[in-house]
């Protein structure tokens, strides 16, 4: 399993770990009534449960943006960069938002959304130092078999519906 897997996996599993925080540090949690002990949080537990959430929303564009750069065929030293970039982020983000520092935190979160973002748009022909030869060779292969297709087995060019006389 690569790095960036392992980091999605991590990843998965923290919003699990600030709820954990914030049931831990308050007294009356209800297994029968969730949502009412959730509405009467207060400080730092209140934070670790407004952190869980976010960790939650934060999560499917992380995993999709690892597992679409795997697809892509992007670097994988990019890749795993990157998301251990966004996993680090997120657990300092979290600890930010617990301890009640918002700006830092928000500068933070930036940081782990541009890792994301960035690791979703990793460009696979650009991403090794010789990208820009393998995309000129694919270049000159798609000339080669379009000067090589007989003019009688292109598709004829559509003109709109047909009229009958």
């Amino acid at each position: 399993m690569t790095i960036a897997y392992w980091c999605v996996l991590i990843a998965a599993v923290m919003p699990y770990v600030l709820t954990g925080y914030a049931k831990a540090t308050t007294r009356g949690y209800d297994n029968g009534a969730p949502r009412d002990w959730q509405s009467r949080l207060e400080g730092r537990a209140a934070r670790a449960h407004w952190a869980h959430l976010n960790a939650f929303e934060a999560f499917p564009f992380f995993a999709a943006a690892v597992i679409i750069a795997h697809l892509a065929g992007a670097e994988q030293s990019t890749i795993d960069a990157l998301a251990v970039g966004f996993l680090v982020a997120r657990v300092i983000y979290s600890v930010l938002y617990v301890a009640g520092i918002a700006r830092l935190r928000s500068i933070v979160w930036a940081l782990g959304f541009f890792a994301t973002s960035r690791c979703s748009s990793s460009r696979p022909e650009l991403a090794t130092s010789n990208g820009h030869k393998k995309l000129a060779g694919l270049r000159r292969r798609v000339r080669f078999l379009q000067r090589s297709i007989p003019d009688r087995l292109r598709a004829a060019p559509v003109t709109g519906p047909q009229q009958n006389a």
